[in-house]
């Protein structure tokens, strides 16, 4: 009798199997991403938290060396998410004024920083 863990999209035969490697700062997680991507069957997206902020906002470099923007690979995934490179960028510059908004300390915050307040 088949469980519903067999029914799963994931389980399909034709599925992708994904391992994300979650960790804390400087445990060696970029390492192990760095050797697991050495092997022609894997990809390895690097850290994917760092995305927008480097990679697209601050235009940094892809692990390949090149520009995120002109690398082959992610330039063919910002294609297919957003449609073009641009609107990938236009879709970071819109995030980056939402963070920006949801890390404005609050007045209290401010006040708390500033010996104006008590923490409690």
């Amino acid at each position: 009798m088949p469980s519903r863990f067999d029914e799963h999209p994931a389980r399909r035969e034709d599925a992708t199997p994904v391992l994300i490697i979650g960790a804390t700062r400087r445990c060696g997680s970029r390492l192990l991403d760095r050797i697991l991507g050495q092997h022609p069957a894997v990809f390895a997206a690097g850290e994917l938290n760092r995305l927008w902020e480097f990679g697209l906002r601050g235009r940094g470099p892809c692990g390949c060396g090149a520009a995120l923007i002109e690398c082959p690979v992610w330039g063919q995934i910002l294609e297919q998410v957003y449609g073009s490179v641009a609107a990938a960028l236009e879709a970071a510059a819109g995030n980056e004024a939402s963070e920006r908004l949801l890390r404005t300390p609050t007045s209290r915050e401010r006040w708390v920083r500033d010996g104006r307040a008590s923490s409690t």
